[in-house]
């Protein structure tokens, strides 16, 4: 852990690095039920689960890997794929005032 001393506005050193070890076991303040570390803890913060397991079972989740070959998008296709457009077809409504208009 990196060692973090910062002087206080009265001339005092802090070691927060000690601070932050002394406590790792203590209930963090949230609705999580975790401790300093990060561990998933009961009523009586007695450690369920660790960070670690946490971490590794949400890795073992993600399946956003594709085992399939590489396409080369590189080339740019020959044919359209959806076939050719057609043109817009326009009809003629009657219109009340000024007899016919295009819509």
């Amino acid at each position: 852990m990196a060692k973090k001393v910062y002087r206080t506005a009265q001339g005092k050193t802090v070691d927060i690095s000690s601070i932050q070890l002394q406590n790792e076991a203590v209930r963090a303040v949230g609705n999580m039920s975790v401790n300093a570390r990060g561990d998933q803890i009961d009523r009586n913060n007695n450690p369920i689960e660790s960070r670690n397991k946490k971490v590794n079972r949400a890795y073992a989740k993600q399946t956003n890997v594709y085992d399939g070959p590489v396409v080369d998008q590189s080339r740019v296709p020959e044919e359209d794929p959806l076939g050719p457009m057609d043109e817009p077809v326009v009809q003629q409504v009657k219109n009340k005032d000024d007899g016919f208009s295009l819509t």
